[in-house]
């Protein structure tokens, strides 16, 4: 069993996905009452970004299909190093949605 240092409270959801651009990057996303979602790649387990918004608690995070201009003002970069192009959606304990490009 190994374990990797995630979050510093709770982690209330994870989901796997597949980048769709055929590099093959793989990549986990996570939510925590930490107040932050993280995305981690599955090559090594390093977190390639924290996302920073909520107000409290982040209770849940779903992925969108890329269709649309920019929704938010925050852009990870270091995600598309990797070579991954989504988007994400979280829901807050702050009663908000924040939209993640």
């Amino acid at each position: 069993i190994s374990s990797v240092p995630a979050h510093s409270n709770l982690i209330t959801q994870i989901k796997f996905g597949s980048s769709s651009n055929g590099l093959g990057s793989d990549y986990l996303i996570s939510s925590s009452f930490d107040g932050t979602c993280k995305v981690w790649s599955t090559r090594n387990w390093h977190s390639l970004t924290t996302l920073r918004g909520h107000e409290g608690k982040v209770m849940g995070i779903a992925e969108m299909t890329k269709h649309r201009e920019p929704l938010g003002e925050n852009v990870m970069t270091d995600v598309e190093k990797e070579g991954l192009n989504f988007s994400l959606v979280s829901c807050g304990h702050d009663k908000t949605l924040k939209l993640w490009q």
